[in-house]
């Protein structure tokens, strides 16, 4: 896994422990509207950069890895 893709995963992570404590849901939203929101938003527009699909399924991941080891605590 390379670096980029790796600190998309840590940022996935820390978006949904930011946002569990209102909710599994609001979580799962919160970290896919930063995925998406980084690729279209900071990429697209502001850096006329390309997005990279991969980022934000990246970040996903890591979304998804905090809120199964939190099922998986409690």
């Amino acid at each position: 896994m390379s670096q980029d893709k790796f600190a998309h995963v840590l940022a996935g992570i820390a978006v949904a422990a930011m946002i569990y404590p209102f909710g599994d849901v609001a979580a799962i939203l919160g970290f896919c509207l930063a995925a998406f929101a980084k690729e279209i938003v900071w990429d697209l527009m502001l850096h006329k950069g390309t997005p990279d699909a991969a980022d934000a399924v990246a970040t996903m991941v890591g979304g998804t890895i905090y809120l199964t080891w939190m099922r998986v605590l409690a």
